[in-house]
């Protein structure tokens, strides 16, 4: 674009509005998950991941998206693995590849428990905004 002064305002703009993205997505997903969520149970015994550890962990993911894609730094080698027990969140004491080392502090969920998160906040959130179908095709009583 040559005007740069339009060029600086259009970037602006778009860069306030993804201000917080992070933040944002993570209170969506806690205004939008429920206590089913919790109490299924088929949740496993080992590995589970405890409702107030859910705002850190989403924090964390976001985080590790962020520096894992302009820097390259990997993701645990575990959730490229099949969960023991299907765990939500790898639950040993730490891991190392090659001269990386990943603690606990470092794990986030395993890709099924994501699938399962975000299915249920969808779903909850078109249940929530949907329209009611009856006053959509209920003909208004003006007409005639």
């Amino acid at each position: 674009m040559e005007n740069e002064d339009l060029r600086d305002k259009i970037e602006q703009t778009i860069l306030k509005r993804e201000h917080f993205i992070g933040r944002r997505s993570v209170a969506f997903i806690l205004e939008h998950i429920e206590e089913s969520f919790w109490t299924e149970e088929k949740r496993p015994k080992h590995g589970q991941i405890k409702p107030e550890k859910l705002p850190d962990l989403l924090k964390r993911i976001y985080e590790k998206r962020s520096r894992t894609l302009p820097s390259g730094e990997p993701f645990p080698p575990s959730i490229f693995s099949p969960p023991m027990m299907e765990a939500e969140i790898d639950f040993s004491l730490g891991m190392i590849k090659g001269e990386k080392k990943w603690e606990p502090k470092d794990f986030i969920p395993y890709p099924h428990f994501f699938e399962r998160l975000v299915n249920h906040v969808f779903r909850n959130f078109v249940r929530r905004n949907q329209v009611k179908r009856e006053n959509v095709d209920k003909p208004s009583s003006n007409s005639g």
